[in-house]
């Protein structure tokens, strides 16, 4: 009996190990089979650049010392800041199944504007000059975006999500137009208050901005080509003879990127 044992106890051993490791294989493949490796698709990488327009929107924007008259705005009740951006975005797909991403990243902002208005010191509007100014932010971007994929090579995708903005310098000039000499320049974040006929008002720029944007994306291969749209909350909130101002910000962009 014990010879016998001895027998077929390697033989049961072997029967499990077999049976054990086809389970193993089995499983393996069936997991495979549920999640093809098709549809399984890594992200992508983006390096943009874009031009962007942007419109100060408030019925008297204070620039702390001045105030952007409507009859010397770019269009009435609007101020147009043009610039350009720079950044890279990481797409990370979110569903196996379907085309569905989170784009995440880091953008640098360029922005200028220049005009012509009353001199400050001249309430009347008698003397004239040109003032110039010049801001750098930075954006964290989280979008979500969807890309329809056709043959070829070629994609769409629309997307929408949020930016949190950092201002990191905001400065303005002022240049005498009959004269052609700088007479005052301000760094406006740090401004609190400017002098209208011996009155003293708040000013105060926002550093930090919660914004919106809605926009679409067409790739072909390496391409990107980008249109959208964007909102920013209020940078500037202060008094001004005609009463409270609030400012903020709206604008469009395009842009061509290299994807990766």
């Amino acid at each position: 009996m014990m010879k016998t044992m001895k027998w077929i106890l390697p033989v049961l051993l072997l029967g499990v190990t077999a049976t054990a490791s086809a389970q193993v294989e089995d499983s393996t493949e069936v997991s495979e089979n549920v999640v093809p490796a098709k549809v399984v698709a890594k992200g992508y990488n983006r390096i943009q650049l874009d031009y962007v327009g942007t419109w100060w929107t408030g019925s008297d924007t204070g620039f702390g010392g001045s105030k952007f008259r409507n009859d010397a705005a770019v269009t009435k009740d609007k101020d147009l800041f043009w610039g350009f951006d720079f950044g890279y975005l990481r797409g990370i797909r979110l569903v196996k199944n379907l085309p569905l991403y989170v784009e995440v990243g880091a953008t640098m902002v360029y922005s200028s504007i220049d005009n012509t208005e009353s001199n400050p010191e001249m309430a009347s509007g008698e003397d004239q000059c040109d003032v110039t100014v010049r801001a750098l932010s930075f954006e964290v971007p989280v979008f979500l975006t969807y890309r329809f994929n056709f043959a070829h090579n070629i994609h769409l995708a629309p997307y929408i999500g949020a930016k949190f903005r950092a201002n990191a310098m905001m400065k303005l000039a002022y240049v005498r137009s009959t004269r052609g000499e700088k007479f005052e320049t301000n760094d406006l974040f740090s401004t609190e208050s400017y002098t209208v006929d011996g009155e003293e008002y708040t000013s105060k720029y926002r550093r930090f901005q919660a914004c919106g944007e809605v926009g679409v994306n067409f790739g072909w291969k390496a391409l990107n080509l980008k249109v959208a749209y964007f909102y920013n909350s209020n940078i500037y909130k202060g008094d001004s003879p005609l009463g409270e101002l609030n400012c903020g910000q709206q604008g469009v962009i395009a842009g061509v990127g290299v994807e990766f």
